[in-house]
């Protein structure tokens, strides 16, 4: 019996002592660890960690989140890369001006009891429009003739930074016109008028970029002759009527000749004059033309008149301006490149 007593005893001491462990406390310590980095504003997200946004004098904003979430954890965030400290321990503030070199990202990393998350974003850039019109007007006009444009057709290109293709898939083209290299967009100007491209690069959320090309296509003057105006000598009418009557050394369009106008009773003033010069001679003349389609824009044009005369080969050439509201224009009188033979004496017919 004693035996069994002692048996007893040692269980229920044992039982005792399983007792007073399991009401001891149980203490667990939660140790803050970063959960998530993600960019929250001024950047748009493309794949994985790697995001874009334009250059913009404000900043993308990065934010760290943690377990548990709250200004004390956020403490103990272990930070790197280019971001400056945000509106809150968990932001970061990443600049949004050109990223140097061209193509860089800018990354912004974090730790916390974790391994190190990152982001990446990209800063692009639209710096200019050109385009192959034959005249840059200035600023963002560009200037063709219609029916003068080489395919009708113009071609305007976006410059780029980075000038690549991730940022040529991003850009807007308002109108679209046709799609020539991805940076490229062509656009028909067989007709005269104004064609104004708008090119955008980013979103309201990032902020946008935008560059303009106006596209001026104009009507180039058409001009026929109507009189030429010769400093000739003078030639007397020696014919049946009005015997002795200057002509007035003018040609005409319309007028008959001057021995067909007689005929026809036609006067002195109303024929084609004879034209009279000394040997050696240097010719000069002037001219009126009617305007027959008016420029869009008030224009200077060239013009070029070419004669053969006692076998000399003459080109005459003067430039004249004609006003977009112009009907009728003449140029001063201008010489001949080349005189008459001045040993010959001859009669021709120019």
């Amino acid at each position: 019996m004693p035996k069994r007593k002692a048996r007893d005893t040692a269980r229920e001491d044992t039982e005792a002592l399983d007792a007073s462990e399991s009401d001891a406390p149980l203490l667990v310590c939660a140790i803050p660890v970063l959960t998530n980095l993600e960019v929250v504003s001024g950047a748009l997200g493309g794949m994985g960690n790697t995001w874009w946004t334009v250059v913009s004098p404000t900043h993308a904003v990065v934010r760290a989140t943690t377990q548990p979430d709250n200004s004390g954890t956020w403490s103990g965030i272990g930070w790197d890369g280019v971001g400056l400290p945000g509106g809150a321990t968990n932001l970061r503030n990443v600049t949004r001006a050109t990223v140097t070199p061209t193509g860089t990202y800018r990354e912004v990393g974090a730790t916390l009891n974790s391994p190190r998350m990152f982001q990446r974003i990209e800063v692009y850039n639209l710096l200019r429009l050109d385009c192959d019109l034959p005249i840059h007007v200035g600023g963002t006009v560009w200037k063709g003739y219609a029916g003068h444009v080489a395919g009708n057709t113009a071609t305007v290109e976006a410059t780029t930074d980075p000038h690549s293709n991730a940022v040529w898939s991003k850009l807007g083209w308002n109108p679209n016109g046709a799609a020539g290299n991805p940076n490229q967009r062509r656009y028909n100007v067989a007709a005269a008028g104004d064609q104004v491209v708008n090119v955008t690069l980013g979103t309201p959320a990032i902020g946008v970029i935008t560059k303009q090309a106006t596209l001026h296509i104009c009507d180039w003057p058409r001009l026929q002759i109507e009189w030429e105006q010769f400093d000739s000598l003078d030639v007397l009418n020696d014919g049946v009527a009005e015997i002795d009557k200057v002509f007035d050394k003018r040609w005409e369009k319309g007028r008959l000749g001057a021995v067909a106008g007689m005929a026809a009773a036609k006067t002195t003033a109303q024929v084609q004059a004879p034209l009279c010069y000394a040997a050696g001679a240097t010719i000069k003349v002037k001219a009126g033309f009617k305007v027959t389609r008016k420029p869009t824009d008030d224009e200077t044009v060239k013009i070029e008149g070419r004669a053969t005369v006692g076998g000399v080969a003459m080109i005459w050439k003067a430039t004249m301006p004609v006003g977009k509201a112009a009907t009728d224009v003449e140029f001063a009188e201008v010489a001949a490149d080349k005189p008459l033979t001045a040993s010959k004496v001859a009669c021709e017919d120019a």
